[in-house]
């Protein structure tokens, strides 16, 4: 991506990003809205219609439970129950029953020995005697100190049938149960808001249902009461229970046909939002495209700059961008003037600098020479006399104002003769042996590169080596010169050589035990930068090597 294009692309994503996010947040809001409304309103539904079925359903027990109350208090009832007469009045209540309600009950009275003795029913097929059945009435009757109420399955003329028992002991002289079919229950009870219900008594099983599926689920333990939501005829439905009567259960449906699940809401939105995300994208450009506007002009001109054209600025935007152009143009002649004058004062400060390294020859090697020539003198005056004219010519050659550059040739005639002048002041102390590859005499290197790192050698090793060897080499490899200095001295620990290489970095400041290397680290750097590196590597007992690596140019 273009430079200039950066700040105007961070703008487009920044509006973008601020419009998501905003767009985002009323989104979950209103989710999170809708899905509490549709909860609380779920809610409120399903309870209404709770309280309607409740009391639907409690006026029909409290209608028969009256019954069982009047039954108990009537005497020709009771006298029924013992001797058998007076069925009329048990046909009374039965009617009475009936007439109070829009649903129609039949009614079965049980003797206290468990015998059937009266049934409304017709039909010789009426199982209403089932003994099990018979048995489960009478102990819960027993039981409980109310009526209850269960779910029983009878067969009427071959057809099944299911019924609602509403069930009570009369006195101690037997047992009232008040049939109300399924069908005639479900008919009377209005159950809106709520889209299904279903009630179950106290055995778990279903008094009466809005939908076949919810008693065969609820016979083969497919509903978890516990859970909020069910599935019936492939829609999802909430649902709520409560306990209406002691032991019986009430649970209403209502299908889920919310903002949440409703998947034509949910299209619609994907929709706006994939339209809203490409209205924003072009706007968002559009915006940040004339935003950026000014700043593209600034750009533009600074480019130039950038290409080493240091003309004015020419911004007229009538805004800070335009502001920022005068104040650059005010450092581009400011800069112009400075680096006329820089250019001169580093290239003085360059010169000055490599000839200050080059003048710092170690002044005990001169005195050491002297001492040497002075005893030499009394007993052999050629060998002075040589040593005076070798030391002669290494101080012409390292004070002369020729380049700070020589071919490698001439540099080996200075070092020749300085170790010449070290092997007679050491004698069988000290040799030293020179291999330099023909392809290095006419390379062009530094000017007294070389001779510090011998002299460093000797130095740090003549006083506890008796024999000291000095290896002098040079070769080109891939367009690399590199010169070798190594020795058989004492060497380095890890700790040493760590500290060694930290001094000839670049920014490494000069010590006293190194001042040698770091002058050639120092001169190397100023005269090819990063094309250039020394690197040392020593073993303790074994010795030091020093290798200086300079990359050729194309001679």
């Amino acid at each position: 991506m273009n430079n200039k294009n950066r700040f105007q692309e961070k703008l487009r994503k920044q509006i973008l990003k601020i419009t998501f996010i905003i767009v985002f947040v009323a989104l979950v809001i209103f989710y999170v809205s809708a899905a509490l409304y549709d909860g609380f309103n779920s809610k409120r539904k399903l309870s209404l219609s709770n309280e309607l079925i409740q009391e639907q359903f409690m006026g029909m027990i409290y209608q028969c439970d009256r019954s069982f109350l009047e039954m108990s208090q009537n005497k020709d009832i009771l006298n029924f129950f013992t001797s058998k007469n007076k069925e009329s009045a048990v046909y009374q209540e039965l009617y009475t029953v009936n007439q109070n309600t829009n649903l129609k009950y039949n009614l079965v009275l049980f003797n206290h020995e468990g015998e059937m003795i009266f049934t409304s029913f017709k039909g010789i097929e009426f199982d209403a005697v089932n003994k099990s059945y018979q048995k489960l009435v009478i102990r819960d009757c027993n039981a409980s100190k109310e009526s209850i109420v269960l779910s029983y399955n009878a067969t009427i003329q071959g057809s099944a049938n299911e019924f609602t028992v509403i069930a009570d002991k009369i006195d101690e002289v037997g047992y009232a149960l008040y049939y109300v079919k399924d069908v005639d229950l479900l008919g009377a009870i209005e159950r809106k808001p709520a889209d299904h219900f279903m009630i179950i008594d106290s055995h778990n099983q279903v008094l009466v249902a809005s939908d076949s599926q919810l008693i065969s689920k609820m016979n083969r333990s497919a509903i978890d009461l516990s859970e909020n939501e069910i599935k019936i005829n492939n829609l999802f439905y909430s649902k709520q229970s409560i306990e209406i009567y002691p032991g019986i259960e009430l649970v209403s449906f209502l299908y889920k046909d919310s903002i949440i699940n409703n998947k034509s809401l949910i299209l619609i939105m994907i929709l706006v939002a994939a339209f809203l995300a490409v209205v924003l994208n072009y706007y968002s450009r559009r915006i940040s495209a004339n935003t950026s506007n000014s700043l593209n002009i600034l750009l533009d001109e600074m480019d130039k700059i950038k290409k080493g054209n240091l003309e004015e600025l020419n911004v007229h935007t009538n805004d800070e961008f335009e502001i920022i152009a005068e104040e650059t143009n005010e450092m581009i002649r400011e800069i112009k003037q400075l680096g006329k004058r820089n250019e001169q004062l580093v290239d003085l400060r360059r010169q000055i600098e490599i000839k200050q390294l080059e003048s710092q020859f170690n002044p005990h090697f001169l005195y050491n020479t002297l001492e040497t020539i002075r005893y030499t003198m009394l007993m052999d005056q050629q060998a002075a006399s040589d040593l005076i004219l070798k030391l002669t010519k290494i101080l012409r050659y390292s004070i002369s104002d020729s380049s700070d550059k020589v071919t490698f040739i001439e540099d080996l005639e200075y070092i020749q003769s300085f170790l010449e002048i070290m092997k007679f002041r050491f004698q069988e102390r000290f040799e030293y042996l020179v291999k330099i590859d023909e392809k290095c005499y006419h390379r062009v290197i530094p000017k007294l590169i070389v001779q510090p790192l011998i002299e460093n050698s000797i130095r740090h090793n003549y006083k506890d080596k008796k024999n000291l060897t000095v290896w002098l080499t040079a070769d080109i490899e891939d367009n690399l010169m590199i010169i070798e200095v190594e020795d058989n001295g004492d060497g380095m620990s890890e700790e040493e050589l760590l500290e060694i290489r930290k001094v000839i970095a670049i920014d490494g400041k000069m010590t006293g035990n190194h001042i040698g290397l770091s002058n050639v680290a120092k001169r190397l750097y100023l005269l090819y930068g990063n094309k250039t590196r020394i690197e040392i590597s020593s073993r303790k007992g074994i010795g030091t090597k020093v290798s200086i690596i300079i990359e050729l140019g194309d001679e």
